[in-house]
């Protein structure tokens, strides 16, 4: 079947600068030495010990002898050793990059520098420390770029069944013993490097290695995921936003490394977008959730099939919870894996998924019935005076399988 894979209207997206060349770590660098007055600043805030390591991890610029690239529409690999990427982030952490979007600072910091940013200076400090133990140089990080030629006609699944979902109320998806979901921007890490503190900002921090791909990964395209392979956690975290905190690594954190899978989602203008539930754009996240859940055999590093993930492309990029959640159940079910899905604490969601999914799976409801139900549900404004209330999809979803199949 033939895809369109061109943005839907009514959503946000950037006409991309796509990276025009391979990453080259030698002419990304300045000419000129790190700055004192920046070593001074990471002294004076707790750094004093080990910034003679990050001097010397920045300097090994030798240890790339290639350039990188994960380019458009592309199927392809890096595969870089702990040490390289050690190299990589100091020289991110130094603000030794010409280009700023892949500095910590813009500029040398000043007595201006924001909560935040301290804060997330301390996960880079936790990161480093933990690096002058050599058993964390050991190993290697492997970035996947996967881009899907074919996706499924999702109307013609009549065979294949609603698959299982355990739905968790407080867990969080970084506790699951099971592929991650990084809730990425298309350029890879987002605003991990600046102001941004949501769900892929908070995973990179947790898991530095990972800030290396935005190095070298071009914009990905809507039939487009990385895979990323082997990322260690070094933090663990509280909070959201700017309310972010760094912590230590929780006890129950499993020593294994999570096969993360990055998709972005649409970034609509406004939240209940009528857009978002046109079929252009369901066909769209149906279709980049695709791009990642299909790689989840492939790449799981626990040898299971279950996906860990949430609310994706719900928060800044005001997305619908029901209906991205259903979205997700839907290419997971064709993709013959199993979700776990966390919901933040959302009661009153843990409960109405839970309900819809049961009905789901008692009634066999398949996929092509499940994604044509979605397909014809038009969301509508409450009326606020005459107190009706708005029809959710899953009121909608529960309708059609009492009309379908009965109570």
């Amino acid at each position: 079947m033939t895809h369109d894979f061109s943005y839907p209207k009514g959503t946000r997206h950037h006409k991309n600068s796509i990276r025009k060349e391979e990453f080259d770590l030698k002419t990304a660098l300045k000419p000129e030495p790190v700055s004192t007055n920046l070593i001074t600043f990471y002294q004076k805030h707790g750094f004093y010990d080990i910034m003679p390591s990050i001097l010397n991890f920045a300097s090994m610029t030798d240890l790339f002898p290639n350039k990188l690239r994960l380019k458009s529409n592309t199927n392809s690999n890096v595969e870089l050793s702990r040490l390289q990427i050690a190299c990589l982030i100091s020289n991110i952490f130094l603000c030794q990059f010409l280009n700023p979007a892949h500095r910590i600072f813009k500029e040398n910091p000043t007595n201006n520098v924001s909560k935040l940013q301290f804060e997330k200076m301390k996960f880079f400090k936790r990161y480093f420390e933990m690096l002058t133990k050599e058993s964390f140089l050991e190993g290697s990080v492997k970035f996947h770029r996967v881009s899907v030629a074919h996706c499924p006609d999702w109307s013609s699944l009549k065979d294949k069944k609603i698959g299982p979902v355990t739905i968790c109320l407080n867990e969080k998806i970084e506790d699951q013993n099971a592929a991650q979901l990084d809730f990425c921007n298309r350029r890879i890490g987002g605003g991990v490097l600046n102001h941004g503190a949501v769900q892929e900002e908070i995973m990179f921090l947790c898991r530095p290695e990972c800030i290396a791909s935005m190095l070298f990964t071009d914009p990905l395209d809507n039939n487009e995921s990385l895979i990323i392979e082997g990322a260690n956690i070094f933090s663990g975290y509280s909070g959201y936003r700017s309310a972010l905190e760094c912590q230590p690594l929780s006890k129950s954190m499993s020593n294994v490394s999570p096969t993360i899978i990055a998709i972005d989602a649409l970034r609509f203008k406004e939240i209940n977008s009528l857009y978002e539930f046109q079929i252009t754009s369901i066909q769209r996240e149906l279709n980049k959730a695709f791009a990642g859940f299909s790689m989840a055999t492939t790449f799981n590093a626990f040898g299971n099939k279950e996906i860990a993930t949430g609310h994706w492309g719900c928060g800044a990029f005001n997305g619908n919870k029901e209906l991205k959640s259903i979205i997700q159940l839907l290419v997971a079910s064709a993709c013959d894996s199993s979700l776990i899905y966390c919901c933040f604490g959302e009661q009153k969601f843990y409960e109405s998924f839970g309900r819809v999914h049961r009905r789901l799976t008692s009634k066999n409801v398949t996929i092509a019935d499940l994604f044509h139900w979605t397909v014809k549900y038009v969301p509508k404004k409450v009326n606020h005076k005459s107190q009706t209330k708005a029809l959710t999809l899953f009121d909608h979803i529960h309708t059609q399988i009492t009309t379908v199949y009965g109570r």
